[in-house]
C-alpha cells in the first residue's frame, strides 16, 4: 500500500485542544504539545524551562512574570509582603503607607500587566500599581480617580484584569457593598499610564458598572481571549 503525502498549512493556526475527541479536530489542531508554542500561524520550538533560585524571607503565593529592560522580572507576592527577583537580586517593593498587606491562604492575590506596570490584587487589600515605567520603587495604592485612590474611595474588588487600554475589575466592593454580579470598568488609559478615573457616575468619561444576571452564581474571575473578555461565574461563563 502506497503512503499518501498530504499539505497542512497554517500548522499552527489553532493550536492546543484539550476538550475535544481529536478524531474530530481540523487540520492545524494539536491534542497535546511539548517545547513547542504556536504563534502567527506558525509551529515553533519554545525555551527551555529555567529554575528561579531565589532565597526568600517570606512565601511565595503568587508569581507575576514582567518584562522590563529587555530582561524578564518576577513579582513574587507573599501573605504580607512582595518582592521582585530582577534575576540577579531581591527586593521588598511592599507598598510604604498602609502597612503589610492582608493576604492568606484563602484570600489569594492575582494579578495582571497593564501596559508595563505589575497590577496586584488580593481581595482585602486594594488594588495595587508598581509604576516601574515612571521609576517608582514600591507598590503603591490603584488611582481612583485624581484625588482619590481606591482606598480613600473605600473600593476594592474580588478581581482585576487589563484589556486593551482598559482595567476590568470583576465583583467589585463599592463603598461596603459587594456587587457580586457586576463589572465594573475603568476609562481608558493613555499609552504607558493608567487609567484618570473609574468614576462610572460621571457621564463625561468612558468608566461604567454593568450587572449581569444572577443566574451561574456570583463572579470568579475573566480573561482575554483575543479581541473579548470572557467572563468566569461559578456555574456558567
Amino acid at each position: 500500500m502506497s503512503l499518501q503525502t498530504f499539505q497542512i498549512k497554517e500548522l499552527g493556526g489553532t493550536g492546543i485542544i484539550t476538550d475535544a475527541s481529536p478524531y474530530i479536530f481540523p487540520f492545524g489542531a494539536w491534542s497535546s504539545a511539548r517545547n513547542l508554542r504556536f504563534k502567527e500561524g506558525r509551529v515553533e520550538p519554545f525555551s527551555w524551562n529555567e529554575q528561579l533560585d531565589v532565597s526568600l524571607t517570606h512565601e511565595a503565593a503568587f508569581l507575576l512574570p514582567f518584562k522590563n529592560d529587555d530582561r524578564y522580572n518576577w513579582v513574587i507576592a507573599g501573605y504580607n509582603t512582595v518582592s521582585v527577583w530582577d534575576g540577579t537580586s531581591l527586593v521588598d517593593v511592599t507598598r510604604t503607607s498602609g502597612g503589610g498587606y492582608n493576604a492568606a491562604r484563602l484570600v489569594r492575590w492575582q494579578g495582571d500587566i497593564f501596559q508595563g506596570m505589575p497590577v496586584l490584587n488580593n481581595v482585602v487589600d486594594v488594588p495595587q500599581v508598581w509604576k516601574v515605567l515612571s521609576g517608582s520603587t514600591d507598590f503603591e495604592d490603584l488611582p481612583w480617580s485624581a484625588t482619590d485612590t481606591w482606598a480613600t474611595a473605600n473600593n476594592n474588588c474580588h478581581v482585576i484584569r487589563s484589556f486593551g487600554n482598559f482595567l476590568v475589575a470583576l465583583r467589585p466592593n463599592l463603598s461596603g457593598t459587594d456587587y457580586e454580579h457586576s463589572v465594573l470598568w475603568s476609562h481608558p488609559a493613555d499609552p504607558g499610564g493608567l487609567p484618570p478615573t473609574w468614576d462610572y457616575t460621571d457621564p463625561a468619561t468612558l468608566a461604567g458598572l454593568n450587572a449581569l444576571s444572577a443566574k451561574g452564581g456570583p463572579i470568579v474571575d475573566g480573561v482575554r481571549l483575543r479581541d473579548k473578555f470572557i467572563i468566569y461565574k461559578e456555574d456558567s461563563v
